[in-house]
């Protein structure tokens, strides 16, 4: 009887993204593939076309849907030689590990629960991904992938957890979509590599794309856009390490909405080049940037949110950075570093600290500098050689105090206003709480462009 899991998977939508003549040639093979099932007690580990390992004793066919149970001898099939599966279903909390010479061509869906490993290489025109279970892990161990692109789907989260760049097939030899994220599960990329900067990123209306290091960081380097106008579901987190290097985030051709937020759980490093952020900025978890130390948002236990623009420049045409901190969230800029928006960068302690450091050739230069807290107060750090140009500098204190410390760095207001810096409370004392903290390597303001608002009488030391 053909395995019912098998045939949802096969007869849900394609996505727009395949030629005609792809989803011809999978609509006829889809007809015409039965279900074949891996022994409990297969006559040997061998996926071939003679050995009696499938049903009740049947050898293997090519094009038919392949499902390998929970119970099994055979954990480690070996593909001998090159194998073609419709879909390919692993109903197994217990691990597998599909290895072999191979290649094994997938023209439909694998569908995986539980930790499983792909150890044979990957062909075909695209590899499409799914869970049916939460807590599920995909490894795919060969480095010299040749399938297509590949589609993260479904509606469990799961972890796709590559080898390195090679095991998500061969690279585009120019850009273009490449890595396809949809459905409403939190998809995880997980490795220590460099992501190949031909391969664009397209998440569908939605969809969640987290990427994660192990150890060593994992890096982007090219375009990871929307596939759909959506501002406030489709995501991009990062957790752990993730280094940026000249990445475009983008919204898409045409498109006013933004592609979504990028949310720093932990480290994220903008390394080299220009890192551009599109689409219309907001505040909060809307922003186009959100860098949170919250342990629980969006149900995540991270306990760190750290950006660090080192030498790359993060841009942004309508975007505004967001630092909520509630256990400890920071953004450096360094090493000639540049972070450039037009509207704002809010830094919001709640709970700890949050902190801005702009130092050694730094530059923020934004509309406005909003610092602001509720129960403990933000920092600003702005050190020798670092650069803070404004229009407005605001702090908005409402519990503790906030702190902006010079020791170096220069401040320049950069348009004329009736109040280039500003601060305000609850309570009658318009300054109280609000800390401006003059080190031993000095204050630089510069007062080029006119300012009324901007002296040593609102210095307090």
């Amino acid at each position: 009887m053909k395995n019912s899991t098998s045939m949802n998977c096969a007869s849900r939508a394609l996505p727009a993204i395949r030629s005609a003549a792809a989803v011809l040639a999978l609509g006829a093979a889809t007809a015409s593939a039965a279900t074949y099932t891996w022994m409990s007690s297969p006559a040997n580990g061998n996926w071939d076309t003679t050995s009696a390992n499938w049903n009740t004793s049947a050898a293997w066919v090519d094009g038919n849907d392949a499902v390998f149970p929970e119970t099994t001898s055979q954990r480690k099939p070996n593909v001998t030689a090159p194998r073609t599966a419709n879909n390919l279903t692993i109903n197994s909390s217990t691990s597998y590990t599909i290895q072999g010479v191979g290649p094994l061509t997938v023209n439909g869906t694998i569908l995986a629960k539980g930790d499983q490993t792909f150890a044979v290489p990957l062909a075909g025109s695209a590899l499409h991904v799914q869970a049916s279970a939460a807590n599920t892990t995909v490894r795919l161990n060969s480095a010299s992938n040749a399938q297509g692109s590949t589609y993260l789907e479904g509606a469990y989260a799961f972890i796709l957890l590559p080898a390195s760049d090679g095991a998500l097939g061969e690279a585009p030899a120019s850009p273009e979509n490449n890595i396809f994220v949809s459905g409403s599960g939190i998809k995880t990329i997980r490795g220590g590599f460099n992501i190949n900067s031909n391969r664009t990123v397209v998440l569908s209306s939605g969809a969640s794309l987290e990427a994660r290091s192990t150890g060593s960081p994992l890096v982007f380097k090219g375009v990871v856009k929307a596939e759909t106008a959506d501002s406030t579901t489709t995501r991009l987190l990062v957790n752990h390490i993730g280094i940026f290097s000249a990445v475009v985030l983008d919204p898409g051709a045409g498109r006013t909405n933004a592609f979504g937020r990028l949310t720093v759980k932990q480290i994220v490093k903008v390394a080299s080049g220009v890192t551009r952020l599109s689409g219309p900025g907001s505040t909060g978890e809307s922003a186009n940037l959100f860098v949170c130390g919250r342990g629980s948002t969006s149900g995540y236990t991270s306990n760190q949110g750290i950006l660090n623009v080192d030498g790359g420049e993060l841009y942004s045409t309508q975007g505004s950075i967001y630092v909520d901190a509630k256990d400890y969230a920071q953004v450096t800029v360094t090493n000639g570093g540049k972070v450039v928006m037009p509207n704002a960068v809010y830094m919001n302690g709640n709970g700890t600290p949050a902190k801005l450091t702009v130092a050694d050739g730094g530059i923020v230069h934004v509309k406005d500098l909003m610092i602001s807290d509720s129960t403990t107060k933000s920092e600003v750090w702005l050190e020798e050689g670092g650069l803070i140009k404004a229009e407005r500098l605001y702090m908005d204190h409402t519990g503790r105090p906030c702190d902006f410390h010079f020791n170096g760095g220069t401040y320049q207001a950069t348009k004329e206003a009736s109040s280039n810096m500003a601060a305000k409370e609850d309570s009658a004392d318009y300054w109280t709480g609000v800390h401006f903290l003059i080190g031993e390597k000095g204050a630089v303001f510069d007062t080029s462009i006119k300012n009324t608002r901007l002296g040593l009488s609102l210095i307090h030391i």
